[in-house]
Order: structure tokens, then sequence, then C-alpha cells
């Protein structure tokens, strides 16, 4: 279960930074919606490069368990896009001392590298992996036609200078849809769609703050809930994330460094194993 509730709350972290790379949900009926939605999409496609900063706070109730579990988390990245980098810090806060750790890694033509919170040293990953992570930031226009399933639940306010764009759901619709842009992505996010089929959501609410002058995303926030069922047990799980996007164009060209590259160890990672 351990091992579950981390690659729960890697997945839905991942789902965040797509979402921000993706840049938004796509039109409602209101034609002023559209010409934000289609002026931020053009926006975002232009960028060369953004950093972004995101809280993560997480209470999982366990099977088993007395007490629920909550978990803080810290995650900064730097991007380019062209060609697609990231460099990115995480700290996760438990309430056990196997449920806190800091990790780093980046991704770049070099393959996707990440530090081994245990001992600090590095891995890579496999080159399958990594040229699937590429494939994924690649198909974002196809991703984007998959998000086509919220645009009747698409709400726009103003709030100072940004468009504020709100999605609401719950339920087999929004699992549908979040499986369908996994599998769209193919490897390893296929065999995370897997673990999605065994969610349940029973709330979402998605806020995305457009800036009205760049019609660049500025901030994301997710709050969600929801249960998941593993061999006849059912955990549920509240989240909250929130991401502020900044440094738009300002970002430097992301190097691995020497002696990263030498010394890592390349690793198999099999979600299902």
């Amino acid at each position: 279960m351990k091992k579950i509730t981390f690659l729960l709350t890697a997945l839905l972290a991942f789902m965040l930074l797509a979402a921000c790379n993706q840049s938004s949900n796509n039109a409602s009926g209101e034609v002023n919606v559209d010409e934000i939605l289609d002026k931020s999409i053009k926006a975002m496609s232009e960028l060369k490069s953004y950093s972004m900063d995101m809280n993560l706070d997480q209470e999982m109730n366990i099977p088993g368990e007395d007490a629920p579990t909550i978990i803080k988390g810290k995650i900064k990245a730097d991007l380019t896009l062209e060609p697609f980098a990231m460099h990115q810090t995480m700290t996760l806060t438990g309430e056990s001392e196997d449920m806190s750790f800091d990790a780093e890694s980046y991704m770049t033509e070099d393959g996707f590298f990440m530090s081994n919170p245990e001992d600090n040293s590095w891995m890579k990953a496999p080159g399958e992996f990594a040229e699937e992570m590429k494939q994924a930031q690649a198909s974002a226009e196809d991703q984007l036609k998959l998000l086509k399933g919220f645009s009747e639940e698409i709400t726009m306010t103003e709030e100072g200078n940004d468009y504020v764009l709100t999605v609401k759901g719950s339920g087999e619709k929004f699992m549908e849809l979040t499986k369908e842009l996994l599998q769209n992505m193919g490897g390893s996010a296929a065999d995370s769609a897997d673990m999605l089929s065994m969610m349940d959501m029973k709330q979402i609410n998605f806020v995305i703050h457009i800036d009205k002058e760049t019609f660049y995303q500025t901030k994301i926030d997710l709050d969600m809930e929801l249960e998941m069922t593993v061999e006849e047990e059912t955990m549920s799980m509240k989240q909250k994330m929130n991401g502020t996007l900044s440094n738009f164009n300002k970002v430097e060209a992301i190097v691995i460094p020497e002696d990263i590259k030498n010394n890592a160890e390349e690793i198999n990672l099999d979600i299902a194993s």
C-alpha cells in the first residue's frame, strides 16, 4: 500500500505539471471564453521556457491505520521547450521518516536522471522511458483534444489582472478522460492509467489563471477527493495542489552535470513490479 501511495502522489503531481505545459482545458459555448483560451493556447505554445513552483497538501485514510496520513510537498521546476528539458527539485514531508525525502531530477536529450533519496546517489531511467516522457510532451495538442470533454463545465470570472477559468467535476466522466489522456502518452503512463481504473473520483475543482495582457497561464489550483480500492481495501484521499508559473522565456539552457551523467546507475522503472 505504501508503494501505491507514493506512485499515486507522483502521478497526481505529474498530471498537474502536464496540465501547465498544455496551457488550457479548451472552450465552452461562450465566445469570450473561446477567445481567451485560443489566445492562451497560442501564447503558451510560443513560450521557449518558464519556471514553476508547486505546493501539495495530501491527507490519506489508509485501511488498518488509526489516523490519517498527512503529506506536504514542495516542487520547483525549470523547463525549456525547444528542445524540451527539465530540472526539478522536490521535498515531501510526512509524519514518518520513510515518507519524508528530498529528490532532484533532470530530463534532457541525454536522458532522464533522478537522485536516490536514500543515499544521494543518482539513477538513470532506461532510454525507452525517457523517450516516452519526451513523446508525452510532444503530443500536447492531441491531449488538449481529449480535454474538450470539460467544455460545458468551464466557468469564467475576472480577478485583478487575470481571467479565472474554473472546472468542477466528479465521478466516471473525469476518470475516463484522465485514463484516455494517460493512455495517449503510452508506455509507463498507460500503466498509470491501470492504476486510475482502481480510483473513484468523488470531487474535483480545477482553476486556471490567465494573464489578461500576455495570456500566459500564471496559476493553477487543483482540489480533489477520491477513493482507491486495492485488493478489496479502500483508501480515501483529499489532495490540494497549487502551482505558480513565472520566469517566462528567461530560463537558461538546462545542462546535466558531468559527474551525474558519469556516475548514474541505470535502473528498471516498472510500475507494476
